[in-house]
């Protein structure tokens, strides 16, 4: 997570580019992460291939923005929020798409 949380604070506070290997130089050094193991990652060609897959999934269901939630039961997918909402706001969505869970009797 310290990974992530650097990666998104850099991205959105700071308003760096993530499609550059140089964006997460300290960001490997912070959370001890040898940099050129991280970079080789990055750079290849399965991480390439993995990220046009996310994309194309993110076109498929309409993603347009982020955040984005989505919902999926059974093979549909539903969305339930882009960009902020509010916690009561995204409940009240999810229980909407949900079936009511019955209560759980222990014996």
């Amino acid at each position: 997570m310290p990974f992530l949380a650097a990666t998104q604070y850099k991205f959105y506070v700071d308003g760096q580019d993530p499609k550059t290997e140089a964006f997460y130089h300290d960001i490997c050094d912070r959370v001890g992460l040898p940099f050129d193991e991280f970079s080789q990652t990055f750079t290849s060609q399965r991480a390439r291939v993995a990220v046009s897959q996310d994309f194309a999934l993110c076109r498929q269901w309409g993603v347009r923005s982020f955040p984005t939630l989505l919902l999926e039961r059974h093979g549909e997918i539903s969305l339930l929020s882009t960009g902020y909402v509010d916690s009561e706001t995204l409940l009240n969505r999810l229980s909407a798409q949900l079936p009511p869970v019955a209560e759980h009797t222990t014996e």
